[in-house]
């Protein structure tokens, strides 16, 4: 039992230790390159979403943990079924915002019965 109990404690120990080995030796920060790109690109507003402007709020801030909401901003990418329920009952209790690739087929999406 002894040397079944220390065999684990061996391995469980090497294990640990072997997984903060990084072989790659990726950085844990950004490269200059990255940097770079990152300041050197400049980032427009596409309207392939239909959204031309920004929207007109001031203020804009993340919520606290219980908090109620005046605006929710969903992504329509996948999983529509569920965003369908989620955007059913809140629009109960506050304005929806939907970002779609495609806001007409989204829209016959959300009205269809």
């Amino acid at each position: 039992m002894r040397k079944a109990l220390l065999v684990l404690f061996v391995f469980f120990t090497s294990a640990t230790t072997f997984a903060q080995f990084n072989p790659d030796n990726l950085p844990h920060n950004l490269t200059q390159e990255e940097i770079d790109n990152a300041r050197n690109h400049v980032f427009a507003v596409s309207s392939a979403r239909g959204i031309t402007t920004p929207p007109p709020f001031s203020n804009l801030r993340n919520m606290a943990e219980w908090e109620e909401i005046q605006v929710l901003v969903v992504a329509w990418t996948s999983y529509p079924t569920i965003l369908k329920q989620i955007v059913a009952n809140a629009r109960l209790e506050c304005e929806v915002v939907i970002l779609a690739e495609n806001p007409s087929a989204t829209e016959a999406d959300l009205f269809q019965t």
